[in-house]
């Protein structure tokens, strides 16, 4: 039936008034709103990135078991000579992508990796893992050498590897093992949460520290860190796994996300996280441990097994000396997932399968001649495929 004008139930009363077809727009809406476009979801795990078509979540493909005994966290994956590395707890070692297995530990690192990077120095490729009894690196995935400098985070800038510790002080060089002292975050220990290059407000590449009350600019001129418009108040989670993604950098805190545009004389200050208008369904929430960028995507590791709650203030009840706290929202074991904003909207990527299950890093890279993203979770190794073009 052809109705020209004013249509209403009574043009057809079998029509639904409401009529959604593209979902573009992503997740985290509840309710649709009376007025703005109808193209979101409180939540879907089907790709939402193509007009009009509701596509099957990507194909997640779990590695084999890497037979690391007892309780460990995979700590960092890297890449080395089209390869990819990951530390099992201590123990380090080598995909094989034609037989799907891990090999024996190829080296035992002095404590559990806390970041890695691949950089080239003097003309030789190194593989990088930071660890909290000092960094670990190797040229040829033989060969490891372990160095007592402290580096929590590692960065590349200015033709030199760069660390900085828990307390919050860098050190850089440009021969492994010949580290020098720099700036010092004027911070307690423990408050440093990343370590990045980004661009300065007149454009030049620089350091910045991620931290938990906000965001440190290297001053290079004069050997010390500088505050930024990102000033934020404590957060246990603030910072960590920061990234630079096309022309901005996004800093999480919790489940929220800021983006930080840093521009001459001015700066630019957004609330992008997956936690804003209805935000996520309570098994659903967590703490993003990691920003990580890709072509089509800023990908958000979410940790569920550290799902935010907030309580309310002590209260006494009936007249008693006892006092009681309630939960405001009820705080759930959830679900660990990877998301996907693509400056539109927010996507589920993946979802875990089970509760309680911990994510703790991911790389993009295009090992064995094939783009994926590799992540770890609940002591395994997966990886998917990621579109190279852009979508």
């Amino acid at each position: 039936k052809v109705v020209v004008g004013d249509t209403g139930r009574d043009s057809n009363p079998n029509a639904s008034p409401l009529s959604m077809s593209n979902w573009q727009g992503g997740i985290g809406q509840y309710q649709t709103e009376e007025v703005g476009p109808r193209d979101r979801a409180w939540w879907s795990t089907c790709q939402l990135r193509y007009k009009n078509q509701l596509l099957l979540p990507g194909l997640a493909t779990t590695t084999a078991d890497a037979g690391v005994s007892g309780t460990y966290t995979i700590g960092a994956i890297g890449e080395l000579a089209d390869e990819i590395y990951a530390a099992f707890g201590t123990s380090v070692q080598k995909y094989n992508n034609t037989t799907d297995s891990w090999g024996s530990s190829l080296h035992t690192l002095p404590a559990v990796a806390t970041d890695v990077i691949t950089v080239r120095l003097g003309g030789t490729v190194y593989l990088v893992f930071a660890t909290t009894g000092g960094y670990t690196y190797t040229s040829d995935g033989v060969t490891f050498t372990d160095v007592a400098t402290d580096a929590k985070y590692l960065a590349f800038w200015d033709g030199k590897l760069w660390g900085i510790d828990n307390t919050g002080l860098l050190w850089g060089t440009s021969v492994l093992g010949s580290e020098g002292s720099d700036a010092q975050l004027p911070l307690p220990d423990g408050y440093v949460s990343d370590l990045f290059v980004s661009r300065s407000a007149a454009g030049d590449p620089i350091l910045y520290a991620a931290t938990k009350v906000g965001l440190y600019a290297r001053d290079a001129e004069n050997v010390t860190w500088v505050e930024t418009e990102l000033k934020l108040p404590y957060h246990p989670n603030g910072g960590i796994g920061s990234a630079k993604w096309r022309d901005s950098l996004y800093m999480p805190a919790g489940l929220g996300v800021y983006k930080y545009i840093n521009g001459a004389n001015s700066a630019v200050i957004t609330i992008v996280g997956p936690d804003r208008d209805y935000g996520l369904p309570s098994d659903k929430r967590g703490t993003v441990k990691q920003l990580i960028g890709s072509h089509n995507d800023l990908l958000a590791i979410v940790d569920g097994t550290t799902a935010p709650g907030t309580a309310l203030a002590n209260f006494a009840t009936g007249g008693m000396a006892s006092h009681h706290s309630s939960p405001v929202i009820q705080v759930d074991t959830g679900y660990s997932s990877i998301l996907g904003w693509n400056e539109l909207g927010w996507e589920v990527k993946w979802l875990s399968g089970a509760a309680a299950q911990a994510i703790t890093y991911a790389h993009v890279s295009n090992a064995y001649s094939t783009y994926r993203l590799w992540w770890a979770h609940n002591q395994r190794v997966y990886y998917m495929a990621l579109p190279s073009d852009i979508i």
